[in-house]
Formats: C-alpha cells, sequence, structure tokens
C-alpha cells in the first residue's frame, strides 16, 4: 500500500506550522511478530515540538487515520512513541507500543514493537523528506 496520499493529508494537517517536517520512511522487512512492522511509515513533525504525527499500513487497517506519537527531538536524533490496539492472532486485544529512532546525520531508521515491555518485532530502514 502506497501512504502517498497521505502525506498530502498530513501536511494539510501541519501546513499551518511554520517548519513542518514529513519524513517518509522505508523499511526492509521486519523481523519478528508478523504484521506489526510495515514496509513505509510516514512521521509528521514540528522541530522542537513534543507531538508529531505517524501513519503506516497498520495504523490505516486498525484506525484509518494517523495517529499522535510523543517525539524527544534530540541533536542526532528524533524518537517518535505511539500506541495502538491490535487482535493477536486469536482475536485477543493487545496493546502494542512502537518506538520509531531517526537519525539526522544519515536517514536511518529503527521501528521496534513493544508487548509487555519487550520487543516483539523490529525493522530497519532510511528516511527522507518526500
Amino acid at each position: 500500500m502506497s501512504l502517498g496520499l497521505v502525506g498530502g493529508a498530513l501536511l494539510g494537517l501541519s501546513a499551518g506550522a511554520a517548519g513542518a517536517e514529513i519524513l517518509e520512511c522505508r523499511l526492509r522487512r521486519g523481523q519478528g511478530l508478523e504484521g506489526l512492522i510495515e514496509p513505509q511509515y510516514l512521521f509528521d513533525h514540528t522541530p522542537g515540538a513534543v507531538t508529531g504525527q505517524v501513519y503506516d499500513g497498520l495504523i490505516d487497517r486498525v484506525k484509518g487515520r494517523p495517529l499522535v506519537a510523543q517525539v524527544r527531538d534530540e541533536a542526532t536524533r528524533v524518537v517518535y512513541s505511539w500506541e495502538l490496539d491490535v487482535k493477536d492472532r486469536w482475536g485477543n486485544p493487545q496493546r502494542v507500543g512502537f518506538q520509531a529512532e531517526l537519525m539526522r546525520a544519515d536517514g536511518k531508521v529503527e521501528i521496534k514493537a513493544l508487548m509487555l515491555g519487550d520487543a516483539v518485532a523490529e525493522g530497519f530502514g532510511l528516511c527522507r523528506l518526500p
């Protein structure tokens, strides 16, 4: 699934924010529990802000819209954190915490999915401004 049209929606949401950044990240196939790490992510963030937005295929299927993420904007990296309620393979509800670490120097990204504090899936890739 291409998230290109959603990038426009994210842009629209942050159009009033001076200096807002929309990052598109593409990951190699995730490792761990199947379906938690998607191949494409969009991040929307105004530098210095403590919140931003995140969107991927899983969020699209579960919520149908971008989620608000907590953001730590540091000198060398930007870290996004968000939670999503999903169902496991037996249909039981599970809350999954996600963390994306985007490195400023080289655009590398690492995304982890966490359940009960343990990493159950992770993926690596690169980000670029769309």
